[in-house]
């Protein structure tokens, strides 16, 4: 992974065994192109038929990147046309910004809607020639467009305390006086700022980590976006963000693995780190590799009850065993996700 993010040599000999662990551990972490990209220009002692089904599996990778954008470029064009005010995070935006952007394994689409779901859901139908539910039951809500998925938002985040999330509010409608961009398939899309971007890829993947688990591409992304805006982000104003969010321990130790194990240059991290925040990288790491994209490795269910279950279960695990990195938000989850699940197992037993 330091050779496809930041060009560092690899010069090891891998067998057909090793480049079979290497690309199945590729595929459980959800970066397989980047990974074939860098052992394809080594000399591999592979067969043919196994080599070519890694360079497949690239191109389909690059394919799917290829519909995605497009998919993008239709939708900030249909959403300025419509007036449409909207901030598109995650996914293409950050994966434009790897090296060699198509390498990067595509996921959905992603964005935030200022307006009230019942002024941007005929809005967004009309732009995009979609059909939306009559009601948005959470804070997303999910459909389909030409094989892509998207994900509409009216909150970005949902944080238990209600001081954080007064302060995350706040925060978000400066970012609505704010005006910043990336380029995708040359079509310019709105965009966090800097500042805001990197606390938000951050805690997304926090959350996503205690709730059910992350992949290395998700820690890939706060990498790339950490070193692309080095020379844009507020360090203090960043500080201030994480701090008054309770997450400055979290943030450390991630940054631990960031720096040491994915070799994100230092002065790209500007914050002193300590032998307490180096503690949880072996803790972490292994729960990063145990639990793959999202947790989908450990989970063994044959019904949508009892995945639920088991996505619970690493939840308030996760959250015992981390509370300490965001003490008063993860606090408060382990009381709400307890309560939730005896409320659970209540319907299901009577």
């Amino acid at each position: 992974m330091r050779c496809a993010l930041w060009g560092e040599p690899f010069n090891e000999d891998v067998t057909s065994k090793e480049f079979l662990q290497l690309m199945q551990l590729a595929e459980e972490q959800t970066v397989a192109g980047l990974v074939f990209d860098v052992l394809s220009q080594q000399r591999i002692g592979v067969g043919q038929q196994l080599l070519m089904e890694s360079i497949g599996r690239s191109m389909a990778i690059e394919r799917q990147n290829r519909k995605v954008n497009k998919e993008v470029e239709e939708m900030a064009i249909a959403f300025d046309s419509a007036g449409l005010d909207y901030i598109m995070v995650k996914g293409q935006t950050i994966g434009c910004l790897y090296p060699k952007p198509l390498l990067r394994q595509a996921g959905d689409i992603d964005f935030l809607v200022r307006d009230a779901y019942s002024k941007a859901k005929p809005m967004t139908e009309k732009a995009l020639g979609v059909e939306l539910p009559a009601k948005m039951l959470e804070m997303e809500v999910g459909f389909d467009r030409n094989g892509v998925a998207y994900e509409l938002h009216t909150c970005l985040r949902s944080f238990v305390s209600r001081k954080h999330q007064r302060c995350w509010d706040a925060l978000m409608e400066k970012e609505w006086q704010q005006h910043h961009f990336v380029e995708i398939a040359g079509q310019q899309v709105r965009v966090l700022s800097p500042t805001v971007l990197v606390a938000y890829v951050f805690i997304h993947l926090f959350f996503h980590f205690i709730r059910e688990g992350v992949s290395l591409r998700q820690l890939c992304d706060w990498c790339v976006v950490l070193h692309h805006y080095r020379y844009d982000i507020d360090w203090l104003e960043h500080a201030r963000i994480i701090d008054e969010l309770g997450l400055t321990r979290g943030f450390k130790a991630f940054g631990v693995i960031a720096i040491e194990e994915l070799g994100l240059p230092k002065e790209v991290f500007p914050v002193e780190l300590k032998d307490d925040d180096r503690r949880w990288k072996e803790k972490l790491l292994a729960d990063i590799f145990d639990g793959g994209n999202f947790g989908k490795l450990r989970h063994k269910a044959t019904s949508s009850w009892r995945y639920k279950a088991e996505t619970m279960s690493v939840a308030v695990r996760n959250s015992f065993r981390y509370r300490k990195l965001a003490p008063v938000e993860v606090g408060l989850m382990i009381l709400r996700l307890l309560r939730g699940n005896a409320i659970v197992l209540m319907k299901r037993l009577f």
